[in-house]
């Protein structure tokens, strides 16, 4: 496959499909949410994680996550990004040829911690995932899942930033029956406790003792999702939606 402008990609399986390109994504922990009956119809609402992946850049301005393979449904991607110079947030991001809408960006211009978070209804199986920022890109790490029965447009969105010494948190308004998905980027590895979410992915950040923690929760009304006990530069990006 020719893509244009592409620079560099990096695929989806622990293994080397052909020379020149590396396969590596990050698979870890169920998230799922929802009640799934074996044999019945799919849950009317549900969040299921799929994956993550980091990569480092390959001198261009596009970079691809090959091999990424969803469900049917509402994809929800968190990405980070460094590139140089210092953006903090891409400017486009696609699920194969299906755009997908930004919900929230963190509005950090440091590039070593940008956040954001973006979506889009798509009809699943295989794809790659493009991140395009206006300059350069170092690394670039994403993660991502699937709510099923969900309304595409957020119900509501939240950011912050900290520096070390003060605790990484947002509260955001989940509505009934629905989830909110919070992201912590950070340039230290977090050691500490997560309150107010369950963790979905822990994942190490290439060329940097950074990390990004993906997390959900079903908590209905507002909720403070925090992460205690660190001291780090962390951006958070949050998101909620509802059936």
């Amino acid at each position: 496959m020719i893509v244009a402008r592409r620079k560099f990609l990096l695929g989806g399986a622990a293994l080397i499909a052909a020379p020149g390109i590396v396969r590596a994504q990050n698979v870890i922990g169920s998230g799922v949410y929802g009640d799934v009956k074996a044999g019945g119809p799919p849950p009317a609402f549900s969040w299921t994680f799929v994956g993550s992946a980091a990569v480092s850049g390959g001198g261009g301005d596009l970079i691809g996550f090959g091999g990424i393979t969803v469900s049917p449904g509402l994809l929800v991607v968190v990405v980070t990004v460094q590139d140089t110079p210092s953006t903090g947030s891409p400017v486009s991001v696609t699920y194969g040829v299906t755009s997908l809408t930004k919900a929230i960006d963190d509005g950090n211009l440091d590039y070593a911690n940008g956040a954001s978070i973006w979506y889009g209804v798509v009809a699943g199986g295989t794809q790659t995932i493009y991140v395009t920022t206006p300059n350069t890109i170092t690394r670039a790490s994403v993660s991502y899942g699937i709510v099923t029965g969900a309304t595409a447009t957020p119900t509501a969105t939240q950011t912050a930033f900290v520096n070390p010494g003060t605790t990484p948190n947002v509260t955001i308004a989940v509505p009934t029956g629905g989830i909110a998905i919070t992201a912590f980027n950070s340039d230290r590895t977090l050691t500490g406790t997560l309150s107010g979410a369950t963790l979905d992915d822990q994942l190490n950040l290439i060329s940097t003792s950074g990390q990004l923690l993906t997390t959900h929760t079903t908590t209905t009304g507002s909720v403070t999702v925090q992460y205690t006990g660190t001291n780090a530069i962390t951006s958070v990006v949050s998101a909620a939606w509802g059936p």
